[in-house]
């Protein structure tokens, strides 16, 4: 035994450097890596930040010498404002990926572009740097997440203000960044053949990867841990992840560009930057499993000469074991009747006690010689005799039963009882062994009574589950379902939808000016129109059709087996309907629609988008309105 303790504590030792040199080889790679990745981010993440001072430069100059006076379309000529296109055109040209330059009036209303093909005139209120000009006034200058840009191209925007009175002072002049831009800046870092490089904004959009996927640009990745990143204080994030957008394990930096809505990703895949790592495990293993080999070999030859000395000291010691054991057996059924713990007794075919055992008087607190020629009914429990008298008749049998302790109490007996048989095989009395089994006997009882409270419990536990499930997948305040509950269902209805060939169709919606509500009348009055619009809503529905609040005064409603006319048709009914109903305190509203149905190719992002198109559609054409993309 000491021998296999040594080789196990060697094999243990063994593995144990091996495991800490193959870790500290892992953290060296690991460490390695990781800082060439952060200083290849940092480099990317300055190079942006270069690029985006180079466009403010080219606004600071726009809105420095554009005539503010020119701003108003109803003072300038046609040939004037021609010039000042030219005049944009030629600006935007100086700087490579610009697609657009344009200025907006202090409303957000887009008075010129660079390109005269396109109408001037461009609703931008809506827009990420509008927005940001109008709730920040002292920000001069912004930058917002990607979108695709009323050129039909993906761009990244960036504004600056116009200096002048008021919060949005005399407008702003926004240039279109195209994304080929960064991806030409990624072009310039060398990431190996497994590396990659991607550029995401704030709405966890892909703005520029290398190397390039077909489709990846404008891509949202739905990503919790870049998501609690950039919601985060922390600048640099390193981690080893798989990537969404191909499948790969790899060891990545997160790394926001200060000031900007953009963060740089920068991976190396597993098997590159743990290439020499796995070299060393099969060194490592080897080299460990010789030396195991070894020691094994050792050991063996050990065990063969101890092998030899312990048999013969077996043969002679063999004899002396047989003997002791035939004396300690001899003294064993000795004293078993007297100190065995369970109660031995005979009974004669009567029920009387012919024989009890010593330790009655320990476990049951009677003398012995006062129990026998006593009949079973004087200590057994009068509701446990019928299965005694029954028990009496049978060649084996076993019982429990209650029986009394000379203190008063009762106690809780299991009693094995043999039928004994005379040399003529005639009944001649009854041997039976019994067992204190009271403390069972509490157990089974605290036992019933701990699964009959798990039990409550558990039923209380499934309501508050069923309660957490309904918090979980409803609106709190209107009671109509979630944006996560909708989109679990909208991916549902498409499969459903492309597997059986059935229309479905999407209508999105919300309350117009209702910001305006909520200034004036208080935000109590706008849930109390947010709520009674939804009531109104739910009762023009049909079962199959499904309702959620998609985010503020914004509602989605997807119609399975309903192509786009019949959308239009409900969703006509419901603008009236809603412009009809007065609410409490604001009086009455109107409401935007905007209706899509679902094509063969469509994402549910692609589908929500133009939907969405049909909405700012309806919005832009005055509000009140129903607008449908085909």
């Amino acid at each position: 035994m000491r021998s296999l303790l040594l080789f196990l504590a060697f094999c243990l030792l063994v593995v144990m450097m091996a495991v800490w040199e193959l870790k500290r080889l892992h953290e060296n790679a690991y460490a390695r890596t990781a800082l060439r990745l952060q200083n290849d981010a940092l480099l990317v993440s300055e190079w942006v930040k270069g690029a985006f001072q180079t466009s403010d430069y080219l606004l600071r100059d726009v809105v420095t010498n554009f005539p503010q006076s020119e701003l108003d379309p109803e003072r300038v000529s046609a040939e004037q404002r021609a010039r000042w296109v030219n005049w944009l055109d030629a600006k935007r040209q100086t700087l490579p990926h610009a697609h657009s330059l344009g200025l907006f009036s202090p409303a957000c209303i887009r008075r010129y572009t660079h390109d005269a093909r396109f109408q001037s005139y461009f609703d931008a209120s809506e827009r990420d740097y509008c927005v940001k000009l109008r709730q920040y006034p002292a920000i001069e200058s912004v930058v917002s997440p990607m979108v695709m840009s009323n050129f039909g191209r993906y761009a990244v925007a960036q504004a600056r203000r116009i200096p002048g009175p008021g919060p949005m002072g005399n407008g702003f002049a926004v240039i279109g960044l195209d994304t080929t831009m960064f991806s030409a800046l990624l072009d310039r870092i060398d990431t190996g053949p497994h590396g990659v490089i991607t550029l995401i904004d704030s709405q966890l959009q892909v703005v520029a990867r290398k190397p390039a996927l077909a489709g990846v640009v404008g891509k949202s990745i739905d990503s919790p841990m870049i998501r609690a990143f950039i919601e985060g204080n922390v600048d640099v994030s390193v981690g080893r992840r798989v990537s969404q957008l191909d499948g790969q394990p790899q060891l990545g930096v997160l790394r926001k560009v200060e000031g900007l809505p953009l963060i740089v990703y920068q991976g190396e895949h597993d098997r590159v930057w743990l290439r020499d790592w796995y070299a060393r495990i099969w060194k490592i293993g080897l080299a460990a499993l010789l030396l195991l080999g070894i020691a094994a070999l050792l050991l063996r030859g050990h065990w063969a000469q101890l092998d030899l000395a312990t048999r013969l000291e077996q043969d002679i010691a063999q004899r002396q074991r047989l003997e002791d054991e035939l004396k300690i057996s001899e003294k064993k059924f000795r004293t078993f009747v007297e100190q065995a713990n369970d109660i031995i007794y005979t009974l004669d075919l009567q029920g009387c006690f012919q024989y009890v055992s010593p330790n009655w008087r320990d476990q049951l607190g009677t003398d012995p010689a006062a129990v026998i020629g006593q009949h079973y009914t004087r200590f057994v429990h009068p509701d446990d005799w019928p299965a005694w008298h029954s028990s009496l008749r049978e060649k084996t049998s076993s019982l429990e039963y209650r029986i009394r302790h000379a203190e008063g109490g009762w106690c809780w007996h299991t009693s094995s009882l043999t039928l004994l048989l005379d040399e003529q095989q005639c009944p001649s009395g009854i041997l039976g062994v019994t067992r204190d089994i009271s403390r069972r006997k509490a157990n089974e009882l605290a036992l019933r009574q701990a699964r009959d409270a798990a039990e409550a419990a558990n039923r209380e536990l499934q309501i508050a589950n069923a309660q957490l499930s309904n918090l979980a997948t409803t609106d709190t305040l209107t009671g109509a379902w979630n944006r996560r509950y909708f989109e679990q269902e909208l991916q549902r209805e498409l499969t459903q939808s492309r597997r059986y060939g059935e229309p479905l169709s999407l209508l999105m919606f919300d309350i117009d000016h209702f910001k305006d509500v909520n200034d004036r009348y208080g935000h109590p009055a706008g849930d109390a129109v947010l709520v009674g619009l939804t009531r109104l809503v739910q009762c023009n529905l049909r079962a199959a059709d499904t309702l959620a609040r998609w985010g503020g005064e914004e509602f989605v409603v997807m119609m399975p087996h309903c192509d786009a006319d019949e959308a239009v048709r409900l969703a006509e009914k419901l603008r009236v309907l809603l412009a009809e109903q007065p609410f409490e305190t604001v009086g009455q509203v109107t409401a935007s629609f905007g209706v899509a149905q679902c094509r063969p190719d469509d994402s549910p992002q692609s589908w929500i988008k133009r939907a969405d198109l049909a909405l700012y559609q309806a919005k832009a054409d005055g509000r009140n309105a129903v607008r449908l993309i085909a």
